[in-house]
Parts: C-alpha cells; structure tokens; sequence
C-alpha cells in the first residue's frame, strides 16, 4: 500500500506547524518527540528509492521512511515553505503554488437562548453593508449573515478580503463587536442581548498555521494550474486535496470522496 499522507482526524492545534503527518508519527510510535507549542519544520527527500519524511525541532528530529507520499496541505503552508523537498520542487509545481494562492473569509458565531427570528426561515440569507466602512482598507464594509443555519438558534457573520484582514490584526473581540453592532442594526438590542457570549466563536484563518488562509482560488488565467499542481512528482511522490478541483469549483472539490490524485501515483 503506498504511504498516504492524508489528514482524518482533527489534529491538536496546539501544535505550531500545520503539516498532516504529525499524527502519523505518533500512530508509528513516535509519541515523545512532539511537544506542544514547538516549532516543527518538515523535510521530505529521496533517499534509497524511498520517500523520507524528516520532522526537526531545534536538535530534535523523527524520521519515517515510505514508498510514496501525498502531499495533501494548503497552498498557503507550500507557498510558507512550511515543508522543505530535497530535490526542490520543480519550477512548475511553484509556478502553480503560486497561481493557486490561498483567499481569507472568516466567520462570527453566535448562538442564542431560545428560539429567534419566528419570521425568517432556516438557513436564511441577510446582507448588511455599512457605507462609512471605517473597519476596512477599501471603504464599505460588508457582512453577510446565515439565519438559523440547519435549523439551529444561532446567527454565523461571514467577511472576506481586507475586511477579514483587518479583524484578523484587530482581534476576536473587534470582530465580534463589529458583528453585534450589524445586527443590532438589523434586528434590535433585545436580540443581541440574547447571545450567548461563552459560546460565542471567531475564525481566524490567515493566523491558523494548519492552513494560513480559507481556500485556495485561481488568478486570473491560472486555472490550468490545478492541473500542473496535480501532476506526479517522480515516481514516489505527488499532491492531492481540494485545491485540484479544477472546474468543479473549491467547495465542491472539497466535499467529493474521490479526490482528484493523478492515478500515476498509485500502485
């Protein structure tokens, strides 16, 4: 069976590198060497016909050998140099690393007691938009919100682009008050005085170190990227994940069971 790097589980995210085989060490045995808030670097070579996967941490290091490797994580972490390939990667892999980087939405969650809003339906879409914009580089600021998502009391505030920037550097509690502020704009005090804020959650996923950034898309005109990015690395190695779906959009390349690796790569 070739070795497939791939991550299924959730990791510990108190771990400070991003990269999925970290977990796999530790189900091989290597328990002892993976501190919490240690900064891991990852090397993969080929060495002797095989794969060899390298985890350094100071002097500290682990090492797992493998017949092949898929190399499943974000373009943002590639685009890092969070994992060193001994050869390089070759000048199209970057090119395409490069084509495909990774875009920024962040969310607000909001749960509420009891039931809310008996006059919108479940998943309900509403847009609210400030003119004065102070909050962002760009002027407007922009959030849209998901009533009741499957059914739930609770209210999820989406922001994308500079705006999700900005709060990324300003701080979960900028974000969330800025998210109050819109719907109590909307819907009034009484209903925002009904949020409960232990439960409240915020998304920061330019900080996550697991993904630095929501989602890969295109530049203009690199589309065909996806496939470069999606062809073998030799005989022993090659990528794999979401950021491939070429022309079925990202979220649904995500949700596919069958993700689209370069058969080359198996056997």
């Amino acid at each position: 069976q070739p070795a497939a790097l791939v991550p299924r589980r959730r990791f510990d995210r108190r771990l400070f590198d991003p990269l999925p085989f970290v977990p796999l060490l530790r189900r091989a045995g290597h328990r002892d060497a993976f501190g919490r808030g240690e900064h891991w670097r990852r090397e993969e070579r080929d060495v002797d016909g095989e794969v060899e996967v390298v985890a350094k941490s100071g002097e500290r290091a682990e090492t797992i050998r493998a017949r092949r490797v898929v190399v499943t994580v974000s373009t943002g972490v590639l685009a890092a140099r969070r994992i060193a390939f001994q050869p390089d990667l070759p000048k199209s892999k970057w090119d395409a690393i490069e084509g495909l980087p990774m875009g920024l939405l962040n969310k607000v969650v909001f749960e509420f007691d009891g039931d809310i809003l008996p006059e919108e339906g479940a998943n309900e879409w509403v847009l609210y938009q400030d003119p004065a914009g102070e909050a962002t580089l760009s002027g407007a600021s922009v959030m849209a919100f998901v009533i009741k998502p499957l059914s739930a009391n609770a209210v999820v505030g989406f922001y994308g682009a500079n705006q999700a920037k900005y709060y990324e550097k300003a701080g979960d509690k900028a974000a969330i008050e800025y998210a109050k502020s819109a719907l109590q704009q909307m819907y009034g005090s009484e209903f925002v005085a009904r949020i409960r804020n232990e439960k409240t959650k915020v998304t920061s996923w330019g900080q996550n170190p697991w993904t630095l950034g929501s989602y890969s898309s295109a530049r203009p005109g690199m589309s065909k990227m996806h496939e470069v990015l999606a062809e073998p690395v030799g005989e022993r190695g090659g990528m794999a994940g979401y950021r491939l779906g070429q022309g079925r959009g990202e979220g649904r390349a995500a949700l596919d069971g069958d993700p689209p690796v370069d058969r080359r790569q198996q056997g």
